[in-house]
Order: C-alpha cells, then structure tokens, then sequence
C-alpha cells in the first residue's frame, strides 16, 4: 500500500516528521504544492498507524519520528519547498508589520507554526538566502509578536468593566510603538 502513494508519499513523512510539532493539516496543500495527493496520503498514513492527528496537527510518535527524518534536510527536495513557503510568509508578515500595518493580519500563522518556524531557522541557518530572510529582526518579530498576541487577547477577554482594561490596553499601545521602533 505504501508504494501505491507514489514516490511523494516518503517526502510527506519526512516534513511530518522534522517539524516538532507536526504538519498543520489545514496547511499541508500550501506548504507542499508539488504534492497532488497529500490529503490523501497523510489520510492513507493515519489508517496505517504511520501518523495520527492531535488537533489541527499530523504528528508521529518518536520512534518512527527519528526513523523518518530526513538525513540531510538541505538536499529533501519536498522539505526545501516547504521552506521556501513559510520563509515567503514570514517576510510578507515581516513587511506588512513594517510598513505599519496594526492588525497583523497572519498572526495565527506565526502562532500555529512558531516551533516548527524556529526549526526551519536552525536547521537552514548556514545557507545564505536563510541568512539574508531569517535575520535576527525576524527571530525577533516571531518571538515578540507571538508574546504581544498572547498578552492582546488577554486584555481583549477582560469585561469592558474591569478597572485595569484601559490600562493594559494602553501598556500594549505603548509596546506595539516599542516594536514598530524596533523594527523601523
């Protein structure tokens, strides 16, 4: 059954199993374009036990996780594809919030994805497009965004009658002007 998935099918396992979280399965057709039939192989992997989902998420238990990774991530053409996919993102995300735009309209893709992001970073760090995309304002960005969407809907669940509301809304004002500065 295994071979009848095509030769994409042990590429799919390999992008599940780099990311320490998993694929997220409402990405999957994004992040890997070349794959016509990813749906159905990660569906076809769950009903041989190779994969199982936790939430949004395709995962793998640890030992099939180390059988399965890739040995050298710089040469898996597949794996190389879904890098260049969130690498474009977080640029476009990175530049959006430069050019002052407030509502971070992909944060819930810089938080679904910011550990399997980080591990992109550290694993492609040596080559030179990684350099000049992954600078340390965007691991920055990533970090900070991920704690000041964190601490925003915390404030924004707080009943319009709280006595603190309009001060945490005005401290995150001010850090969001911190950022923007930061990163201008």
């Amino acid at each position: 059954m295994f071979v009848a998935l095509g030769g994409d099918a042990r590429e799919v396992l390999e992008i599940v199993a780099f990311f320490p979280q998993g694929a997220d399965e409402g990405k999957l057709e994004w992040v890997s374009p070349t794959v016509a039939s990813i749906q159905y192989i990660i569906d076809t992997f769950c009903i041989l036990s190779l994969t199982h989902r936790t939430g949004s998420f395709v995962t793998m238990f640890a030992p099939l996780r180390d059988h399965f990774l890739p040995n050298d991530p710089l040469s898996a053409p597949l794996l190389l594809t879904t890098k260049s996919q969130h690498f474009a993102r977080l640029v476009l995300i990175t530049t959006t919030y430069m050019d002052g735009d407030l509502e971070f309209p992909d944060s819930q893709f810089v938080l679904s994805e910011d550990s399997n992001i980080e591990r992109l970073l550290d694993v492609f760090m040596s080559s030179e497009e990684v350099l000049r995309l992954a600078s340390r304002p965007i691991l920055q960005f990533i970090r900070l965004r991920h704690s000041f969407t964190t601490l925003r809907v915390g404030v924004r669940a707080l009943p319009d009658s709280h006595p603190w509301k309009a001060f945490c809304e005005s401290s995150l004002r001010q850090l969001l002007r911190e950022m923007e500065d930061e990163f201008a």
